[in-house]
């Protein structure tokens, strides 16, 4: 079976590893099995890219996971991530969250 992981590089032999919030994807590894992302499945890879960034943001504002979420939803960010034309989603939760702060 293929997956695709939104690279052009091949990995053989993933490896499973201490996730590290510093990393662009933190826990996350996105896959798919469909080499497109269009805006009709564009949904299946943001669920876990909003639930990193809306960690993110209640960590660091010191609010509740829900408050968070409701923050990243009414933000610039998520509206330009869940719209595939601007390819905002090739991005990873750190770099998303930068985004979101930067906005």
């Amino acid at each position: 079976m293929k997956l695709y992981h939104g690279s052009l590089q091949i990995v053989n032999e993933p490896r499973i590893l201490v996730p590290n919030r510093t990393l662009d994807y933190g826990s996350g590894f996105y896959t798919s099995m469909r080499a497109e992302i269009t805006q009709d499945n564009l949904y299946l890879i943001l669920a876990g890219k909003v639930s990193a960034v809306a960690s993110f943001i209640a960590d660091d504002e010191h609010i509740s996971p829900l408050d968070a979420l409701t923050k990243f939803y009414a933000s610039d960010t998520y509206r330009r991530l869940e719209r595939e034309d601007t390819k905002l989603w090739h991005l990873g939760p750190v770099a998303l969250y930068q985004e979101y702060q930067e906005a």
